[in-house]
Protein backbone atom coordinates (compact mmCIF):
# COMPACT_ATOMS: atom_id res chain seq x y z
CA UNK A 1 0.00 0.00 0.00
CA UNK A 2 1.54 3.46 -0.93
CA UNK A 3 1.28 6.59 0.74
CA UNK A 4 -1.23 8.82 -0.48
CA UNK A 5 0.05 11.93 -2.35
CA UNK A 6 -3.67 13.78 -1.96
CA UNK A 7 -6.40 13.80 0.71
CA UNK A 8 -9.49 15.77 1.34
CA UNK A 9 -11.35 17.17 4.03
CA UNK A 10 -14.77 14.99 5.15
CA UNK A 11 -16.77 13.88 7.73
CA UNK A 12 -16.34 10.49 9.43
CA UNK A 13 -19.83 8.62 9.68
CA UNK A 14 -18.84 7.72 13.16
CA UNK A 15 -19.17 11.44 14.11
CA UNK A 16 -23.02 10.62 14.23
CA UNK A 17 -22.76 8.24 17.10
CA UNK A 18 -20.93 10.96 19.06
CA UNK A 19 -23.69 13.53 18.59
CA UNK A 20 -25.21 14.24 21.67
CA UNK A 21 -22.35 14.50 23.15
CA UNK A 22 -21.74 17.49 20.21
CA UNK A 23 -25.01 19.23 21.11
CA UNK A 24 -25.50 19.27 25.30
CA UNK A 25 -27.96 22.77 25.55
CA UNK A 26 -30.42 24.02 27.98
CA UNK A 27 -33.95 24.47 26.95
CA UNK A 28 -32.92 28.37 26.18
CA UNK A 29 -30.60 27.14 23.07
CA UNK A 30 -32.87 24.97 22.08
CA UNK A 31 -35.74 27.17 21.98
CA UNK A 32 -33.43 29.84 20.38
CA UNK A 33 -32.57 27.39 17.80
CA UNK A 34 -36.26 26.83 16.75
CA UNK A 35 -37.38 30.25 16.93
CA UNK A 36 -34.30 31.36 14.36
CA UNK A 37 -35.76 28.25 12.08
CA UNK A 38 -38.98 30.10 12.24
CA UNK A 39 -37.87 33.15 11.64
CA UNK A 40 -36.07 32.37 8.37
CA UNK A 41 -39.23 30.26 6.93
CA UNK A 42 -41.04 33.87 6.91
CA UNK A 43 -43.37 32.96 9.73
CA UNK A 44 -45.09 35.94 11.05
CA UNK A 45 -45.66 34.44 15.29
CA UNK A 46 -44.58 31.33 17.29
CA UNK A 47 -46.90 29.86 19.23
CA UNK A 48 -45.61 27.68 22.48
CA UNK A 49 -47.97 25.51 24.27
CA UNK A 50 -47.59 22.39 26.82
CA UNK A 51 -49.75 19.36 27.38
CA UNK A 52 -49.78 16.83 30.03
CA UNK A 53 -49.88 13.20 28.98
CA UNK A 54 -49.44 10.42 31.57
CA UNK A 55 -47.64 12.38 33.81
CA UNK A 56 -45.32 13.82 30.94
CA UNK A 57 -45.45 17.40 30.25
CA UNK A 58 -44.54 17.89 26.15
CA UNK A 59 -43.46 21.08 24.79
CA UNK A 60 -44.71 22.21 21.38
CA UNK A 61 -43.09 24.88 19.35
CA UNK A 62 -45.31 26.20 16.30
CA UNK A 63 -44.73 28.67 13.67
CA UNK A 64 -46.71 29.99 10.59
CA UNK A 65 -43.96 30.13 8.47
CA UNK A 66 -43.26 28.41 4.42
CA UNK A 67 -42.79 24.98 6.31
CA UNK A 68 -40.50 22.14 5.13
CA UNK A 69 -40.13 20.80 2.08
CA UNK A 70 -37.44 18.22 2.69
CA UNK A 71 -37.68 16.28 5.89
CA UNK A 72 -33.96 14.46 5.44
CA UNK A 73 -32.76 18.29 4.99
CA UNK A 74 -34.06 18.45 9.03
CA UNK A 75 -31.98 15.60 10.16
CA UNK A 76 -28.61 16.12 8.06
CA UNK A 77 -26.11 17.61 10.05
CA UNK A 78 -24.49 20.42 8.05
CA UNK A 79 -27.29 20.70 5.53
CA UNK A 80 -29.45 23.41 6.10
CA UNK A 81 -32.25 22.74 3.16
CA UNK A 82 -32.54 26.96 3.00
CA UNK A 83 -32.76 29.20 -0.61
CA UNK A 84 -29.84 30.49 -1.27
CA UNK A 85 -30.46 33.82 -0.37
CA UNK A 86 -31.04 32.86 3.35
CA UNK A 87 -28.07 30.86 3.05
CA UNK A 88 -25.98 34.28 1.74
CA UNK A 89 -27.97 36.73 4.46
CA UNK A 90 -27.51 34.27 7.47
CA UNK A 91 -24.89 31.43 6.92
CA UNK A 92 -27.58 28.55 8.65
CA UNK A 93 -25.40 25.62 9.76
CA UNK A 94 -27.68 22.96 9.12
CA UNK A 95 -27.54 21.84 13.18
CA UNK A 96 -30.61 23.61 14.69
CA UNK A 97 -32.61 20.40 14.85
CA UNK A 98 -29.38 18.44 16.59
CA UNK A 99 -29.67 20.86 19.91
CA UNK A 100 -32.25 18.28 20.33
CA UNK A 101 -30.30 15.37 19.86
CA UNK A 102 -31.07 12.21 22.10
CA UNK A 103 -34.86 13.36 22.86
CA UNK A 104 -37.78 11.82 21.76
CA UNK A 105 -38.92 14.40 19.10
CA UNK A 106 -42.26 15.04 17.01
CA UNK A 107 -42.58 16.92 13.79
CA UNK A 108 -45.25 18.05 11.73
CA UNK A 109 -44.62 20.57 8.29
CA UNK A 110 -46.15 21.69 5.63
CA UNK A 111 -44.19 20.90 2.30
CA UNK A 112 -45.21 23.65 -0.05
CA UNK A 113 -43.60 21.53 -3.05
CA UNK A 114 -45.37 18.85 -2.60
CA UNK A 115 -48.63 20.68 -1.24
CA UNK A 116 -49.02 18.38 1.88
CA UNK A 117 -48.16 17.82 5.29
CA UNK A 118 -45.97 15.23 6.62
CA UNK A 119 -44.74 14.34 9.72
CA UNK A 120 -42.06 11.85 11.41
CA UNK A 121 -41.28 10.65 15.01
CA UNK A 122 -37.25 10.61 16.12
CA UNK A 123 -36.74 8.37 19.13
CA UNK A 124 -34.26 8.86 21.36
CA UNK A 125 -31.79 6.01 19.74
CA UNK A 126 -32.48 7.35 16.16
CA UNK A 127 -30.14 10.02 16.36
CA UNK A 128 -27.30 8.27 16.71
CA UNK A 129 -28.30 5.05 14.99
CA UNK A 130 -28.56 6.25 11.26
CA UNK A 131 -31.52 4.11 11.11
CA UNK A 132 -34.08 4.87 8.52
CA UNK A 133 -37.06 6.99 10.07
CA UNK A 134 -40.93 6.35 8.45
CA UNK A 135 -42.65 9.85 7.12
CA UNK A 136 -46.17 10.12 6.61
CA UNK A 137 -48.42 12.59 5.83
CA UNK A 138 -50.84 14.28 7.92
CA UNK A 139 -52.98 17.40 8.11
CA UNK A 140 -51.04 20.09 9.21
CA UNK A 141 -51.84 22.77 6.42
CA UNK A 142 -49.23 25.46 7.23
CA UNK A 143 -45.54 26.24 8.81
CA UNK A 144 -44.00 23.61 11.67
CA UNK A 145 -44.88 22.11 14.93
CA UNK A 146 -41.78 20.36 17.13
CA UNK A 147 -42.88 18.64 20.35
CA UNK A 148 -40.60 17.05 22.65
CA UNK A 149 -40.45 15.59 26.17
CA UNK A 150 -39.54 18.20 28.95
CA UNK A 151 -37.53 16.42 31.63
CA UNK A 152 -37.78 17.94 35.10
CA UNK A 153 -35.08 20.33 35.15
CA UNK A 154 -36.17 21.73 31.85
CA UNK A 155 -39.65 22.16 33.11
CA UNK A 156 -38.49 24.22 35.93
CA UNK A 157 -36.84 26.66 33.81
CA UNK A 158 -39.45 26.77 31.34
CA UNK A 159 -40.74 30.22 32.21
CA UNK A 160 -37.57 31.88 31.90
CA UNK A 161 -36.11 30.33 28.70
CA UNK A 162 -39.32 31.28 26.84
CA UNK A 163 -38.96 34.87 28.47
CA UNK A 164 -35.56 34.87 27.54
CA UNK A 165 -35.85 33.37 24.22
CA UNK A 166 -38.91 35.80 23.21
CA UNK A 167 -37.30 39.05 24.81
CA UNK A 168 -35.49 40.49 21.43
CA UNK A 169 -37.23 37.95 19.35
CA UNK A 170 -38.12 40.09 15.98
CA UNK A 171 -41.76 38.18 15.97
CA UNK A 172 -44.41 38.03 18.52
CA UNK A 173 -44.28 34.95 21.14
CA UNK A 174 -47.35 33.51 22.67
CA UNK A 175 -46.71 30.74 25.81
CA UNK A 176 -49.81 28.68 26.04
CA UNK A 177 -52.02 31.59 24.38
CA UNK A 178 -50.53 34.39 26.71
CA UNK A 179 -48.42 36.62 24.78
CA UNK A 180 -44.56 37.27 25.78
CA UNK A 181 -43.33 40.29 26.91
CA UNK A 182 -40.39 41.50 24.22
CA UNK A 183 -38.13 44.80 24.58
CA UNK A 184 -36.40 46.23 21.65
CA UNK A 185 -32.73 45.37 22.03
CA UNK A 186 -31.47 49.04 22.10
CA UNK A 187 -34.34 50.47 23.40
CA UNK A 188 -32.12 52.78 26.05
CA UNK A 189 -29.55 53.96 23.39
CA UNK A 190 -29.29 57.29 23.66
CA UNK A 191 -28.40 57.32 19.90
CA UNK A 192 -28.96 54.67 16.62
CA UNK A 193 -26.72 54.29 13.07
CA UNK A 194 -27.57 52.18 10.95
CA UNK A 195 -24.44 50.76 8.94
CA UNK A 196 -23.01 47.21 7.62
CA UNK A 197 -26.18 45.87 7.97
CA UNK A 198 -27.09 46.51 11.73
CA UNK A 199 -28.49 49.03 14.19
CA UNK A 200 -25.57 50.13 16.67
CA UNK A 201 -27.17 51.76 19.40
CA UNK A 202 -25.04 54.35 21.96
CA UNK A 203 -25.61 54.18 25.49
CA UNK A 204 -24.26 56.37 28.16
CA UNK A 205 -23.48 56.44 31.51
CA UNK A 206 -21.70 53.25 32.29
CA UNK A 207 -19.25 51.25 29.75
CA UNK A 208 -20.42 47.37 29.25
CA UNK A 209 -17.76 44.38 30.32
CA UNK A 210 -17.12 42.63 27.16
CA UNK A 211 -18.70 39.25 28.90
CA UNK A 212 -22.17 40.65 28.47
CA UNK A 213 -23.96 40.19 25.91
CA UNK A 214 -23.13 42.89 23.46
CA UNK A 215 -24.54 41.34 19.81
CA UNK A 216 -28.37 40.72 19.47
CA UNK A 217 -28.86 38.15 16.64
CA UNK A 218 -32.52 38.03 16.16
CA UNK A 219 -33.50 36.93 19.54
CA UNK A 220 -29.79 35.02 20.63
CA UNK A 221 -27.59 37.68 22.06
CA UNK A 222 -23.88 37.01 22.48
CA UNK A 223 -21.17 38.53 24.29
CA UNK A 224 -18.60 40.17 22.07
CA UNK A 225 -15.58 42.78 22.46
CA UNK A 226 -16.87 46.04 21.28
CA UNK A 227 -15.92 49.70 21.73
CA UNK A 228 -16.13 51.70 24.63
CA UNK A 229 -15.22 55.45 25.77
CA UNK A 230 -14.60 57.22 28.70
CA UNK A 231 -14.39 61.04 29.17
CA UNK A 232 -11.80 62.69 30.69
CA UNK A 233 -12.78 63.08 34.40
CA UNK A 234 -15.61 60.40 34.22
CA UNK A 235 -17.56 63.21 32.74
CA UNK A 236 -19.53 60.21 30.48
CA UNK A 237 -18.88 56.65 29.35
CA UNK A 238 -20.25 55.46 26.57
CA UNK A 239 -20.77 51.91 25.16
CA UNK A 240 -22.66 50.20 22.08
CA UNK A 241 -24.85 47.59 21.71
CA UNK A 242 -25.78 45.83 18.09
CA UNK A 243 -28.82 44.77 16.45
CA UNK A 244 -28.70 42.57 13.20
CA UNK A 245 -30.62 43.47 10.29
CA UNK A 246 -28.93 42.16 7.77
CA UNK A 247 -24.98 41.25 8.29
CA UNK A 248 -23.59 38.06 6.56
CA UNK A 249 -20.84 39.16 7.32
CA UNK A 250 -20.82 38.46 11.22
CA UNK A 251 -21.31 34.94 12.03
CA UNK A 252 -21.21 33.00 15.32
CA UNK A 253 -19.09 30.06 16.30
CA UNK A 254 -20.68 26.99 16.03
CA UNK A 255 -22.38 24.58 16.92
CA UNK A 256 -23.15 26.73 20.46
CA UNK A 257 -23.46 30.17 18.66
CA UNK A 258 -22.56 31.75 21.64
CA UNK A 259 -19.69 33.79 20.62
CA UNK A 260 -18.53 35.75 17.72
CA UNK A 261 -15.95 34.55 15.15
CA UNK A 262 -13.26 37.34 14.82
CA UNK A 263 -12.80 38.22 11.21
CA UNK A 264 -12.88 41.50 9.02
CA UNK A 265 -16.75 41.78 9.43
CA UNK A 266 -16.52 42.00 12.67
CA UNK A 267 -13.30 44.35 12.84
CA UNK A 268 -15.62 46.87 10.16
CA UNK A 269 -17.94 46.87 12.35
CA UNK A 270 -16.35 47.65 15.39
CA UNK A 271 -14.78 50.97 13.73
CA UNK A 272 -18.55 51.79 12.69
CA UNK A 273 -19.47 51.93 16.45
CA UNK A 274 -16.63 53.55 17.25
CA UNK A 275 -17.86 55.98 14.66
CA UNK A 276 -21.10 56.03 16.16
CA UNK A 277 -19.89 57.05 19.61
CA UNK A 278 -18.56 59.86 18.34
CA UNK A 279 -21.89 60.84 16.47
CA UNK A 280 -23.51 60.42 20.01
CA UNK A 281 -20.87 63.02 21.73
CA UNK A 282 -21.35 65.28 18.68
CA UNK A 283 -25.36 65.47 19.81
CA UNK A 284 -24.51 66.63 23.17
CA UNK A 285 -23.57 70.06 24.18
CA UNK A 286 -19.86 69.97 25.22
CA UNK A 287 -17.86 67.11 25.55
CA UNK A 288 -14.63 66.16 27.87
CA UNK A 289 -12.78 64.15 25.15
CA UNK A 290 -9.15 63.47 25.67
CA UNK A 291 -6.97 65.27 22.90
CA UNK A 292 -6.25 62.27 21.53
CA UNK A 293 -9.72 61.06 21.34
CA UNK A 294 -10.55 63.96 19.44
CA UNK A 295 -8.27 63.85 17.23
CA UNK A 296 -9.76 59.96 17.25
CA UNK A 297 -13.23 61.75 16.26
CA UNK A 298 -11.50 63.58 13.48
CA UNK A 299 -10.14 60.54 12.08
CA UNK A 300 -13.43 59.08 11.54
CA UNK A 301 -15.10 61.75 9.96
CA UNK A 302 -16.86 63.21 12.93
CA UNK A 303 -15.50 67.19 13.61
CA UNK A 304 -16.25 68.16 16.79
CA UNK A 305 -15.19 70.96 18.59
CA UNK A 306 -12.42 71.27 20.62
CA UNK A 307 -12.98 70.56 24.52
CA UNK A 308 -14.23 73.87 26.68
CA UNK A 309 -11.38 75.42 28.49
CA UNK A 310 -13.48 74.09 32.24
CA UNK A 311 -11.23 71.95 34.63
CA UNK A 312 -12.21 71.38 38.39
CA UNK A 313 -11.35 73.38 40.65
CA UNK A 314 -7.90 72.85 42.99
CA UNK A 315 -8.83 71.00 46.85
CA UNK A 316 -6.22 70.24 49.11
CA UNK A 317 -5.74 66.24 49.47
CA UNK A 318 -6.00 64.48 52.89
CA UNK A 319 -4.43 62.24 54.79
CA UNK A 320 -7.00 59.55 53.70
CA UNK A 321 -6.66 60.83 50.00
CA UNK A 322 -10.15 62.50 49.65
CA UNK A 323 -10.48 65.73 48.90
CA UNK A 324 -11.25 68.48 51.80
CA UNK A 325 -13.36 70.83 49.57
CA UNK A 326 -15.79 69.73 47.28
CA UNK A 327 -14.64 69.92 43.73
CA UNK A 328 -16.63 72.08 40.56
CA UNK A 329 -15.74 73.14 37.05
CA UNK A 330 -14.65 76.66 36.52
CA UNK A 331 -13.18 78.45 33.72
CA UNK A 332 -9.64 77.61 33.40
CA UNK A 333 -8.78 80.44 31.38
CA UNK A 334 -5.99 82.48 33.53
CA UNK A 335 -6.17 79.50 35.66
CA UNK A 336 -3.10 77.99 37.71
CA UNK A 337 -2.17 74.15 37.27
CA UNK A 338 -1.80 72.62 40.86
CA UNK A 339 -0.59 69.40 41.14
CA UNK A 340 -1.58 66.66 43.69
CA UNK A 341 0.44 67.92 46.62
CA UNK A 342 1.45 65.89 49.54
CA UNK A 343 -1.61 66.45 52.19
CA UNK A 344 0.50 68.31 54.90
CA UNK A 345 1.72 70.93 51.74
CA UNK A 346 -1.47 71.02 49.88
CA UNK A 347 -3.70 71.80 53.29
CA UNK A 348 -0.81 74.60 54.66
CA UNK A 349 -0.96 75.83 51.02
CA UNK A 350 -4.48 76.30 50.87
CA UNK A 351 -4.57 77.80 54.14
CA UNK A 352 -1.92 80.57 52.91
CA UNK A 353 -3.90 81.12 49.76
CA UNK A 354 -6.42 81.90 51.77
CA UNK A 355 -4.77 83.95 54.23
CA UNK A 356 -3.25 85.94 51.20
CA UNK A 357 -6.42 87.70 49.45
CA UNK A 358 -3.75 89.42 46.64
CA UNK A 359 -3.56 86.09 45.14
CA UNK A 360 -6.45 86.10 43.22
CA UNK A 361 -5.49 83.24 40.43
CA UNK A 362 -7.60 80.58 40.54
CA UNK A 363 -5.84 77.12 41.46
CA UNK A 364 -7.43 73.96 39.17
CA UNK A 365 -6.68 70.20 39.40
CA UNK A 366 -4.36 68.96 35.96
CA UNK A 367 -6.17 66.77 33.83
CA UNK A 368 -3.11 64.79 31.46
CA UNK A 369 -5.82 63.96 28.76
CA UNK A 370 -6.32 67.27 28.12
CA UNK A 371 -2.43 67.90 27.04
CA UNK A 372 -2.90 69.11 23.10
CA UNK A 373 -5.47 71.46 22.94
CA UNK A 374 -4.27 74.75 22.78
CA UNK A 375 -5.78 76.39 26.13
CA UNK A 376 -4.60 73.88 27.85
CA UNK A 377 -1.08 73.86 26.94
CA UNK A 378 -1.14 77.64 27.77
CA UNK A 379 -1.71 77.62 31.32
CA UNK A 380 0.96 78.10 33.65
CA UNK A 381 1.58 75.65 37.02
CA UNK A 382 2.83 75.26 40.02
CA UNK A 383 5.84 72.73 39.28
CA UNK A 384 7.15 72.83 42.88
CA UNK A 385 6.15 73.87 46.50
CA UNK A 386 8.58 74.58 49.04
CA UNK A 387 7.99 76.40 52.77
CA UNK A 388 10.52 78.26 54.36
CA UNK A 389 10.76 78.32 57.94
CA UNK A 390 12.82 81.25 60.06
CA UNK A 391 13.96 80.16 63.16
CA UNK A 392 16.03 82.03 65.79
CA UNK A 393 17.02 83.90 62.85
CA UNK A 394 17.97 80.79 60.90
CA UNK A 395 16.19 79.75 57.40
CA UNK A 396 14.85 75.95 57.17
CA UNK A 397 13.30 75.04 53.89
CA UNK A 398 11.37 72.00 53.43
CA UNK A 399 10.12 70.69 50.24
CA UNK A 400 8.31 67.47 48.94
CA UNK A 401 10.95 65.18 48.68
CA UNK A 402 12.83 65.63 51.76
CA UNK A 403 10.23 67.47 54.52
CA UNK A 404 11.77 65.44 57.70
CA UNK A 405 12.48 68.07 60.09
CA UNK A 406 15.79 69.18 61.25
CA UNK A 407 14.27 71.68 64.12
CA UNK A 408 11.63 71.34 66.71
CA UNK A 409 8.11 72.46 66.86
CA UNK A 410 7.22 75.50 68.27
CA UNK A 411 7.06 79.22 67.22
CA UNK A 412 9.06 80.66 63.93
CA UNK A 413 9.91 84.04 63.03
CA UNK A 414 8.24 83.80 59.76
CA UNK A 415 6.77 81.13 57.25
CA UNK A 416 6.76 81.55 53.82
CA UNK A 417 4.97 79.28 50.94
CA UNK A 418 7.15 79.48 47.95
CA UNK A 419 5.36 78.68 45.07
CA UNK A 420 7.24 77.80 41.43
CA UNK A 421 5.37 78.69 38.70
CA UNK A 422 6.65 77.48 34.68
CA UNK A 423 5.08 78.55 32.37
CA UNK A 424 4.98 77.67 28.15
CA UNK A 425 6.94 80.55 27.24
CA UNK A 426 10.09 80.20 30.18
CA UNK A 427 8.77 83.36 32.29
CA UNK A 428 9.33 80.94 35.36
CA UNK A 429 8.65 82.73 38.26
CA UNK A 430 8.81 82.28 42.43
CA UNK A 431 5.48 83.56 44.15
CA UNK A 432 5.80 84.05 48.09
CA UNK A 433 3.22 83.69 50.20
CA UNK A 434 2.98 84.80 54.23
CA UNK A 435 1.89 81.94 55.88
CA UNK A 436 0.91 81.03 59.53
CA UNK A 437 1.98 77.26 60.36
CA UNK A 438 3.30 74.79 58.24
CA UNK A 439 3.49 70.95 59.44
CA UNK A 440 5.93 68.37 58.73
CA UNK A 441 4.81 65.28 58.77
CA UNK A 442 4.87 61.81 56.18
CA UNK A 443 2.77 59.08 56.52
CA UNK A 444 4.77 56.37 54.20
CA UNK A 445 7.49 56.76 57.00
CA UNK A 446 4.76 55.36 59.59
CA UNK A 447 4.69 58.09 61.66
CA UNK A 448 1.84 58.88 64.35
CA UNK A 449 0.24 62.45 64.51
CA UNK A 450 2.83 62.93 68.21
CA UNK A 451 5.76 62.77 65.36
CA UNK A 452 4.32 65.89 63.17
CA UNK A 453 6.33 68.78 63.87
CA UNK A 454 4.45 72.22 63.86
CA UNK A 455 5.55 75.44 63.47
CA UNK A 456 3.51 78.53 64.30
CA UNK A 457 4.19 81.98 63.45
CA UNK A 458 3.67 84.88 66.32
CA UNK A 459 0.87 86.42 64.58
CA UNK A 460 -1.15 82.28 64.44
CA UNK A 461 -4.70 83.00 65.60
CA UNK A 462 -6.04 79.21 65.83
CA UNK A 463 -7.32 77.95 68.68
CA UNK A 464 -7.04 74.42 69.67
CA UNK A 465 -10.05 73.20 67.63
CA UNK A 466 -8.39 74.90 64.29
CA UNK A 467 -5.52 73.27 64.79
CA UNK A 468 -6.87 69.72 65.65
CA UNK A 469 -8.40 70.12 62.59
CA UNK A 470 -5.64 70.44 60.38
CA UNK A 471 -3.72 67.83 62.15
CA UNK A 472 -6.80 65.32 61.12
CA UNK A 473 -6.47 66.46 57.44
CA UNK A 474 -3.04 66.21 56.62
CA UNK A 475 -2.43 62.86 59.77
CA UNK A 476 -5.02 61.20 59.94
CA UNK A 477 -4.84 57.75 57.80
CA UNK A 478 -6.98 54.35 58.98
CA UNK A 479 -5.03 51.41 58.96
CA UNK A 480 -7.07 48.88 56.45
CA UNK A 481 -5.47 45.23 57.89
CA UNK A 482 -7.77 42.81 59.07
CA UNK A 483 -6.82 43.00 62.50
CA UNK A 484 -7.25 46.74 63.15
CA UNK A 485 -9.47 48.46 64.99
CA UNK A 486 -12.53 49.98 63.14
CA UNK A 487 -12.59 53.46 61.75
CA UNK A 488 -14.60 54.82 63.79
CA UNK A 489 -12.27 53.44 66.69
CA UNK A 490 -8.90 54.65 65.38
CA UNK A 491 -10.44 57.89 64.59
CA UNK A 492 -11.77 58.18 67.95
CA UNK A 493 -8.39 57.76 69.16
CA UNK A 494 -6.20 59.89 66.93
CA UNK A 495 -8.68 62.51 67.62
CA UNK A 496 -7.68 62.64 71.53
CA UNK A 497 -3.87 62.46 70.45
CA UNK A 498 -4.31 65.73 68.05
CA UNK A 499 -6.54 67.33 70.50
CA UNK A 500 -3.24 66.86 73.00
CA UNK A 501 -1.21 67.78 70.78
CA UNK A 502 -2.89 71.25 70.02
CA UNK A 503 -3.07 72.29 73.39
CA UNK A 504 0.05 71.22 73.83
CA UNK A 505 1.70 73.61 71.41
CA UNK A 506 -1.08 76.20 71.86
CA UNK A 507 -1.18 76.41 75.95
CA UNK A 508 0.70 73.91 77.88
CA UNK A 509 1.38 70.80 79.17
CA UNK A 510 -0.79 70.89 82.29
CA UNK A 511 -3.91 71.74 80.39
CA UNK A 512 -3.18 69.45 77.58
CA UNK A 513 -3.39 66.57 80.28
CA UNK A 514 -6.45 67.73 82.30
CA UNK A 515 -8.24 67.76 78.90
CA UNK A 516 -6.88 64.76 77.54
CA UNK A 517 -8.08 63.51 80.80
CA UNK A 518 -11.58 64.85 80.99
CA UNK A 519 -12.06 63.33 77.16
CA UNK A 520 -11.15 59.54 78.37
CA UNK A 521 -13.53 60.23 81.96
CA UNK A 522 -16.32 61.31 79.54
CA UNK A 523 -16.02 59.20 76.95
CA UNK A 524 -15.27 55.80 78.64
CA UNK A 525 -16.51 56.35 82.80
CA UNK A 526 -19.10 58.95 82.94
CA UNK A 527 -21.77 56.04 82.28
CA UNK A 528 -20.90 54.00 85.33
CA UNK A 529 -21.47 57.09 88.00
CA UNK A 530 -24.96 56.30 89.62
CA UNK A 531 -28.07 58.18 89.48
CA UNK A 532 -27.41 61.07 92.45
CA UNK A 533 -23.72 60.09 93.14
CA UNK A 534 -20.95 61.29 92.20
CA UNK A 535 -17.70 58.69 92.39
CA UNK A 536 -13.63 60.81 92.76
CA UNK A 537 -10.77 59.02 91.78
CA UNK A 538 -7.07 59.68 93.18
CA UNK A 539 -4.30 58.58 91.10
CA UNK A 540 -0.66 59.25 91.61
CA UNK A 541 2.10 57.26 93.03
CA UNK A 542 0.54 55.59 95.78
CA UNK A 543 -2.47 53.19 94.75
CA UNK A 544 -5.28 54.15 93.03
CA UNK A 545 -7.71 55.90 95.59
CA UNK A 546 -11.69 56.06 94.50
CA UNK A 547 -14.22 57.82 96.40
CA UNK A 548 -17.93 57.25 95.84
CA UNK A 549 -20.61 59.84 97.75
CA UNK A 550 -24.59 61.39 97.28
CA UNK A 551 -24.99 64.74 96.06
CA UNK A 552 -26.44 66.72 98.45
CA UNK A 553 -30.46 66.92 97.43
CA UNK A 554 -30.08 70.71 95.83
CA UNK A 555 -28.06 69.11 93.79
CA UNK A 556 -29.97 66.13 92.87
CA UNK A 557 -33.05 68.38 92.17
CA UNK A 558 -30.53 70.57 89.68
CA UNK A 559 -29.94 68.13 87.87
Amino acid sequence: MTLSTTVSTSVSQGAITRITRLFNGTLLDVLNELFQNGRRGAASQVAITTVTEGGRTLLCVADDGTGIDDPAHLITLGQSGWDDEVVHREDPAGMGMFSLAGRHVEIRSWSPRHATGWKMVIGPDDWESSAPIAVQTCDIASGTEISFELCPAWEKALSWSVAAAARHYPLPVRLNAKPVDRADWLAEAEHIEVALGCRIGVFSGKTLSDQVPRINFHGVTVPCRLPSLIECGRAAQWSVGIDIIDAPQLQLVLPARKEMIENTGLEALRAASMTAIFKAIGKRDGHCLSHKDWLRAKAHGVDLPEVRPRLLQWSPMTGEYTRSGTTRLIDAQGALLTPCHNPNFAQCLARAIGANPEFSTPLVEPEPGFAGYAWYDALPKIEECEFLIVQDGKEHLFDETDDRPDLNSGRADSITALLHIATPDDANKIVRLAADIFISYDSCLDFEVEDAAIFLTPACTMDVDDLTDLLEAICFEAHRDSDADSWDTQHDRFLLDARQLAIEQLLDADEALITRCGAVVSKHLRWLVPQGRTITIYLGADPTRIEITDLPVSEQQGR
